[in-house]
């Protein structure tokens, strides 16, 4: 079962990093481009994520991270598995 979770916890981390790097490069574009196509799938998607992110007991990470992260390349790695 420890195996189980170890996994779970993995997929979703990668999940989440995956949807808010999508997200914040399409957020960053706002300004610019207006709303990308299938803007409302990646939001839905990054809240998914988020909610399971946060059932594990970590901190979400700041949207204004994944803008700059997605959109800029800032390192968003010191803001992942913070502790509640």
């Amino acid at each position: 079962m420890k195996l189980f979770k170890k996994l779970w916890e993995k997929i979703v981390i990668n999940q989440y990093i995956s949807a808010g790097l999508q997200w914040g490069d399409a957020t960053s574009y706002l300004p610019i481009m207006g709303e990308a196509v299938g803007y409302d799938k990646m939001e839905k998607r990054l809240y998914f994520w988020e909610r399971k992110y946060q059932e594990l007991g970590y901190r979400c990470v700041d949207l204004d991270i994944w803008v700059s992260a997605g959109g800029y390349s800032r390192d968003y790695e010191p803001y992942l598995r913070v502790r509640k």
